[in-house]
């Protein structure tokens, strides 16, 4: 049986091997041979990737995302991130990552990145890699779209949606008066 000081001890050594992993995973100057070593030494076969926008479920796809990324995208890196360790098997990143469109757009990103931990004494790997983040956010860190949608949808659509709250709460006066008996 384990005691909490060697717990702690291999979760603070995995943590840095982790940490790493996340920031290489992101960072665009990566090559395709060391992104796939990265994937091969620290995610199982069955990894399952989630974000707001795709879910797979082998070390197959979850490679073909990174590298897709890597091709929509002409660069990407995380700007400000910290670790949190929730438990012995799950690790989560808070980061706000940039990627570069066309040389001039930047697109900044607020991110959570959860990690799961095969749950064996083996290797700790990576068997489930979720990032959440929000198509809001996303829509609005976008040059010209960005400023539309904030205008359009949070200025003139909530004003009409808040307006037409307030007509329907609004009290009704009846002009007919009681008639007393």
């Amino acid at each position: 049986m384990a005691t909490n000081n060697s717990i702690i001890k291999r979760t603070a050594d995995g943590l840095e091997q982790i940490h790493v992993v996340l920031l290489k995973m992101y960072d665009s100057n990566v090559n395709g041979l060391e992104l796939d070593q990265l994937i091969i030494d620290h995610y199982d076969k069955d990894c399952v990737f989630e974000d707001p926008l795709v879910i797979t479920t082998t070390m197959e796809d979850f490679r073909s995302q990174f590298v897709a990324l890597r091709q929509l995208f002409q660069s990407s890196r995380i700007v400000e991130h910290n670790f949190f360790i929730n438990n012995e098997r799950e690790i989560s990143m808070d980061a706000v990552v940039e990627y570069t469109v066309l040389s001039f757009w930047i697109i900044k990103i607020h991110q959570v990145s959860r990690l799961t931990l095969a749950d064996d004494d083996g290797p700790k790997l990576i068997v489930r890699h979720e990032d959440i983040w929000s198509i809001a956010s996303l829509i609005s860190s976008l040059p010209i779209i960005g400023w539309l949608y904030d205008f359009v949808y949070r200025r003139l659509l909530l004003g009409f949606v808040l307006s037409g709250f307030l007509l329907m709460i609004q009290p009704k006066f009846s002009s007919n008066k009681r008639k007393s008996n």
